[in-house]
């Protein structure tokens, strides 16, 4: 019986011990974090147009290709999945910026993307829509 009672305090005091240990501390970080989000969750590089290719359906996905590509701000260093073959963006039309008809071979564009966008593994890598936040022409 004294087994029984001792191993039931014992268990006891570990999990109050546990529980109560992990309280988390408000130093000022949390608010610095939130009030600095929208400029550390995104991506963003320049490039140059190389093909620009539009979707028959009703969907409007605009496919573009982008050699060139520099870095601006790259907190995940995907960048280097560019450096070689450049990247294919598989863009819905109300992303591009002024127009689609801004995009000719050779324009320079500013390219916006969620912090971890999703890619393919092909060469060169795609992005979908969903990853894309804005593509810019940039005059």
């Amino acid at each position: 019986m004294k087994r029984i009672v001792s191993c039931l305090t014992l268990a006891t005091t570990f999990l109050l011990l546990t529980a109560c240990g992990n309280q988390p501390t408000n130093d000022g970080q949390t608010t610095e974090t939130t009030s600095n989000s929208s400029t550390h969750d995104q991506s963003v590089f320049t490039g140059t147009v190389e093909e620009v290719t539009e979707s028959d359906e009703e969907d409007q996905i605009i496919r573009v290709k982008l050699v060139d590509v520099k870095a601006k701000i790259d907190p995940e260093n995907i960048g280097t999945s560019f450096e070689h073959d450049g990247v294919i963006l598989n863009a819905p039309a109300e992303k591009i910026k002024p127009s689609v008809d801004a995009l000719s071979e050779g324009t320079e564009i500013e390219l916006t993307l969620a912090k971890t966008p999703v890619m393919t593994m092909s060469l060169p890598p795609q992005i979908p829509g969903n990853s894309i936040i804005q593509v810019l022409a940039i005059q």
